[in-house]
């Protein structure tokens, strides 16, 4: 294996040269078969000796060679020891030679090669459709922005009076250009993922320290949350125009969407608590009431576990209100068909056929909320979900005839819960 140094070395450069230049010399000019071919085919040897260096006035002073390629013969056979500063020099000194040192892209190429690293970035927006609404162009344009200002070759210093900033700007552009793109194909949701996992890099807020010379009373400040918000309302709107077409696409987004969520993105957990939601909506439109209840969780969870605990949220959104609805609404419907069927006559019997179906209602909720162990510990002060549960105990111990451990249940029932600063 080829060991590289680490920094760029002039002398072991030039000795690898030389003794690269050897063995050609010694192979191909050293007689035999090679001046059969060279006799066979004059150019042969110009091309020969240009590669050991030897280049003719004639090569040198071709018309129709480009200053590029000038400059690249150059620093291949016959300066390769160059240090990589000067190669700018020596491009400027070719061009010149060929007359094309005035043309504005030799100007903007001599520009990029004395560290102007901002220029490939105008170049590539301007010239090379990076503007033109491509996805293409306007995503390498931005990429390559952002590896530059990785690598410090250039830095955003952005001006308190001003909102402008050319690495969010291109990363916006690049956005828009992909949903475009994908939209056009009717291959939306690829779209909105790419571009999810696009600006989410740039989405999670950052927590800073605070400066200790502002610091007037002496004591340690928190952290400050600090993050562009126009990435994260860009990435908001992008999954919010969207609707899933199946649970794994919404989990794939929620999955992607989950670090940010963590770090404290509200606006993007909104986003994500919707999109949980709107599954939920589809499973309960086909009377799927465990998909429904596992998606009305999913977007508990959102809100409520993943947050940090200063944004973190229990009640006031969809996903929370359909779901204390659902679990309320089942409650009532089987207390109210055990309360009718217990009021009549036994010779009258009951609805045994309501009485099946708002317990299988109850009893699928139930069995949802069980199962999901992520908001286990959420849900166990959940008064409508504790409320649903008694509910089916009651049913359940009735039908057996167990008259204490239904009177326990209907006890546990009209206990008072403590919700807040409220009272039930």
């Amino acid at each position: 294996a080829v060991l590289l140094p680490e920094t760029f070395q002039p002398r072991a450069a030039m000795s690898a040269f030389r003794r690269w230049q050897d063995t050609v010399k010694e192979h191909v000019f050293g007689g035999g078969m090679m001046n059969a071919l060279f006799r066979r085919f004059p150019p042969l040897e110009d091309m020969m000796q240009i590669i050991v260096g030897n280049v003719s006035s004639a090569v040198a002073k071709d018309p129709n060679m480009t200053w590029s390629e000038r400059l690249l013969m150059e620093l291949l056979y016959v300066r390769p020891d160059i240090m990589p500063e000067d190669i700018a020099i020596r491009a400027h000194v070719v061009m010149k030679a060929v007359g094309s040192d005035q043309g504005a892209f030799e100007k903007i190429v001599l520009s990029i090669m004395t560290g102007s690293a901002g220029q490939v970035v105008e170049v590539m927006f301007s010239l090379l459709g990076g503007a033109s609404g491509a996805a293409l162009p306007a995503t390498v344009t931005s990429l390559l922005c952002n590896l530059l200002a990785d690598a410090g070759c250039i830095s955003f210093e952005k001006d308190s009076s001003s909102s402008f900033n050319t690495q969010t700007e291109l990363l916006l552009i690049a956005a828009e250009s992909i949903l475009s793109s994908f939209a056009v194909q009717e291959e939306s949701n690829i779209g909105v993922r790419s571009v999810v996992r696009l600006l989410l890099p740039h989405a999670p807020p950052k927590r800073i320290k605070p400066d200790a010379s502002n610091d007037d009373d002496g004591e340690s400040s928190q952290d400050e949350i600090f993050y562009e918000p126009r990435i994260s309302s860009m990435i908001s709107e992008a999954i919010s125009h969207h609707l899933p077409r199946s649970d794994a696409e919404a989990r794939d987004l929620l999955k992607l969407c989950e670090e940010a969520i963590r770090l404290g993105s509200v606006r993007i957990a909104d986003t994500c608590e919707s999109i949980a939601f709107s599954r939920a909506v589809s499973h309960g439109s086909k009377s799927d009431l465990g998909r429904q209840v596992h998606w009305l969780l999913r977007g508990m969870e959102v809100q409520s576990s993943w947050l940090p605990s200063e944004y973190s949220r229990t009640v006031g959104f969809a996903s929370h209100r359909h779901f204390d609805a659902l679990c309320e609404n089942a409650a009532h419907s089987l207390i109210s068909t055990l309360a009718f069927n217990a009021s009549l006559a036994d010779d009258e019997g009951g609805d045994a056929d309501a009485l099946s179906v708002s317990m299988r209602v109850a009893t699928d909720v139930v069995d949802a909320v069980l199962r999901d162990d992520a908001m286990a510990s959420v849900l166990k002060g959940h008064v409508q979900a504790n409320l649903l549960k008694h509910v089916v105990d009651i049913a359940v111990e009735s039908a057996r005839g167990n008259s204490s451990a239904v009177a326990e249940n209907i006890i546990h029932c009209l206990k008072e819960t403590k919700i807040d600063n409220a009272v039930t």
